[in-house]
């Protein structure tokens, strides 16, 4: 087995972080990776770690700051209200719905409305799927 060098020759992003209690902010160094999915990897540790914020790459070959927006680690589609919705599972956790999928629902609540005003958001069928899909989308973590 090949284990990469030690410490970070060879390694082309460098991770970077400051401590949370810090108030000056003095950037540390978490880590090097040879490709960015490893130092995104190690961003994602900082930001579950309680002591570490702000992880930061960057890209030694050019000086930059490369952007540690957050990847989505799981996509797919959930039927809510018989509306299919397109959703994301970020690296953070955090749960996202596409906003074209949030529009179609709501054009299916006011039709469903017009066309069963004796079926309300409050019909418990309608009313087990809102919480099903609520508490989706305030767990964090995997899919």
């Amino acid at each position: 087995m090949t284990l990469p060098p030690a410490g970070d020759r060879g390694q082309r992003f460098e991770v970077t972080y400051a401590e949370a209690d810090d108030p000056a902010g003095v950037r540390r160094t978490f880590g090097w990776a040879a490709t960015m999915d490893g130092a995104r990897a190690f961003t994602r540790s900082i930001d579950l770690h309680p002591s570490m914020r702000d992880p930061e790459i960057r890209d030694r070959m050019t000086g930059e700051t490369v952007p540690t927006f957050p990847t989505a680690v799981w996509s797919g589609t959930l039927v809510f209200l018989g509306v299919p919705m397109a959703c994301h599972v970020l690296d953070t956790g955090e749960r996202i719905v596409e906003p074209d999928s949030v529009e179609q629902l709501l054009i299916a609540i006011g039709r469903a409305h017009h066309n069963r005003p004796d079926k309300t958001l409050a019909d418990p069928d309608v009313l087990a799927e809102i919480e099903r899909f609520v508490a989706w989308s305030q767990t964090r973590g995997p899919a």
